[in-house]
């Protein structure tokens, strides 16, 4: 996943995800000749033990910072990943997928 936001305690972090972006963006230019799909899915705050981890107050932040306040499941994600992977993506190259509930629109 990519992470398109700021954590300004995190830089590393922020710029490793803005590198995958543009690896994406490249390796969509190098397989294009040869019929090879490339896209990103960048994740905003999934339903995981991993979000659990950062205690109450962390889940509570990271749903307010989506419009539709709340986290997203494992399985909404694991349908875009579905999406990106079925013929229903077949013209879809060199982009990612924001399923963030809207956190970027914030």
């Amino acid at each position: 996943g990519a992470f398109l936001g700021s954590v300004s305690a995190h830089p590393a972090y922020g710029v490793s995800k803005a590198g995958l972006i543009a690896l994406t963006k490249s390796l969509a230019k190098e397989g294009a000749a040869d019929g090879i799909l490339v896209n990103a899915i960048a994740p905003g705050s999934i339903d995981t033990p991993m979000l659990e981890s950062f205690g109450p107050e962390a889940r509570v932040e990271y749903a307010e910072a989506a419009l539709l306040k709340r986290q997203a499941s494992p399985k909404e994600l694991a349908e875009s990943v579905v999406f990106l992977v079925s013929p229903a993506s077949s013209y879809i190259t060199g982009a990612t997928l924001h399923v963030n509930g809207g956190a970027l629109l914030v």
